[in-house]
């Protein structure tokens, strides 16, 4: 009979978010009628150019902070703030700053909520 792995409690609010195994869950500020989540992203290993389409982007210096929604849990608004790198592509000389395949960025939301 297999045994489930026991969870500890920041890869259960993973779970409980649906995001993926990979975010790492800094830390919980709670508010009145909300719960502001701080991520932390783990560096992507194929960086792709949105522009040209190259893997031959390296990370610049400076990162932007991102505030988006996500799914209610418990009948509590959801927030997932996290920092997004700025990436240079040495290809075309274009940069960019990487987004999660799970936020939709202009919209400022998962793509859960979405």
């Amino acid at each position: 009979m297999l045994r489930k792995k026991k969870l500890n409690a920041a890869e259960e609010l993973v779970h409980l978010l649906q995001l993926p195994p990979d975010v790492i869950v800094d830390h919980v500020e709670h508010a009145l009628d909300e719960d502001t989540f701080f991520l932390n992203l783990p560096l992507q290993d194929k960086r792709i150019c949105p522009f040209c389409k190259s893997n031959d982007c390296i990370v610049r210096g400076s990162a932007l902070t991102q505030t988006i929604r996500h799914i209610p849990v418990s009948g509590r608004k959801i927030s997932l703030v996290f920092s997004k790198r700025r990436m240079y592509c040495e290809n075309c000389s274009s940069s960019y700053y990487e987004t999660p395949y799970w936020v939709l960025s202009r919209l400022k939301m998962s793509i859960k909520l979405y």
